[in-house]
């Protein structure tokens, strides 16, 4: 029996014919670590049982901002303490003892890993996401996937910005690179540096707003 592809598979089969670079967010994206982060932030802040739901709540409605601004966010605005240098390491130290080791052992998203192992033979791939890029950078090659990427961007970034970036950097038009993210904000970065997008799992605001998306890599023909 033929195999049946949605509409959405038929255009992300397009935008990835036609795209000379292929940028890709990390978390949830690549591997399933989102849930790692989310813990952390829980366990980080289990002192303050009172702020806790507050806390959470502002991690999850800004998913993509780094860790730092967070930690800032949530130190001076929701627990009304000093945020200084040395509060920054120790959040960042105990922040990166939660979740490094479990990061490096997470499972991948479906079919990314055969999907980095086909694309990266042809297109160049370039990774874009809201980790510290030294951290980052050491995931990969813990995972050994950095041999898969052309560039690597970490925190601190905008995504906007440095997509614009590869644009101009490659000599390559807005609108034959594409971005693989799996958060409206990673949405918004492709719209407002004009290149193509398409969305990495099944999220109500990505259907909502007509948004080329899948539920993982295997829906790749």
């Amino acid at each position: 029996m033929q195999k049946k592809f949605s509409p959405d598979s038929r255009e992300i089969a397009r935008i990835l014919r036609y795209s000379r670079v292929i940028c890709l967010d990390f978390d949830g994206v690549i591997v399933l670590s989102e849930g790692i982060k989310d813990r952390a932030f829980q366990e980080l802040f289990a002192d303050n049982p009172n702020d806790l739901y507050r806390i959470l709540a502002y991690h999850i409605e800004n998913y993509t901002a780094d860790r730092y601004t967070k930690f800032k966010f949530i130190c001076e605005n929701i627990l009304g303490k000093r945020y200084d240098e040395r509060t920054k390491e120790r959040l960042a130290k105990k922040f990166n003892d939660l979740t490094l080791r479990k990061i490096i052992r997470c499972p991948f998203v479906k079919g990314a890993l055969e999907f980095l192992e086909s694309y990266s033979r042809t297109v160049p791939l370039i990774l874009i996401s809201t980790t510290p890029a030294q951290e980052l950078e050491h995931i990969l090659r813990a995972r050994n996937l950095d041999c898969f990427f052309k560039e690597v961007y970490g925190a601190p970034l905008n995504k906007s910005e440095i997509l614009c970036h590869i644009s101009i950097k490659y000599q390559i038009p807005p609108l034959e690179i594409v971005y693989i993210g799996d958060r409206p904000e990673d949405f918004s970065a492709a719209r407002n540096s004009g290149v193509h997008f398409i969305g990495c799992n099944n999220n109500d605001y990505f259907s909502k707003h007509g948004v080329p998306h899948m539920k993982d890599f295997s829906q790749i023909h």
